[in-house]
């Protein structure tokens, strides 16, 4: 069921002729801090191309907000080979000229997942985290 949804919402952001071979990369590590408010929620990473995520100290001592629903269990350490959808859809779709316009501005490469996170996930109008770059 996991996969139907993964491959949904593929198709769905990277469903621009010529770019349907969006993929996680082997070769590059990238570190995320995913924050509400003054409030560190957790730290997602690449790493040799898996996907890592896990809740901070900070949010686990926290009472007031529940943990997000890809990621239940906060003791737990995540990993996948494919971005999670929570993070996935921060990703706006490639079929909007604006996104494609700066892509190709930029010169992004269009079939790295953990480029097109760290330039267009930073923030969203589905929910109210702030997913920053983070040195570790």
């Amino acid at each position: 069921m996991i996969h139907k949804i993964k491959d949904f919402i593929k198709s769905k952001i990277f469903n621009v002729e010529g770019y349907s071979d969006v993929s996680t990369p082997n070769d590059i590590n990238v570190y995320f801090i995913l924050e509400y408010g003054a409030l560190s929620i957790g730290k997602l990473w690449l790493e040799n191309g898996e996907w890592h995520y896990i809740y901070t100290e900070e949010f686990k001592r926290q009472n007031k907000l529940i943990p997000i629903v890809d990621f239940p269990e906060i003791e737990k350490h995540y990993k996948s080979n494919d971005l999670w959808p929570f993070f996935a859809l921060r990703i706006p779709s490639l079929a909007q000229p604006k996104v494609m316009s700066l892509i190709n501005e930029k010169k992004l490469s269009i079939n790295d997942m953990s480029i097109l996170l760290k330039e267009f996930a930073q923030k969203t109008i589905a929910n109210p985290f702030v997913l920053r770059i983070s040195t570790e």
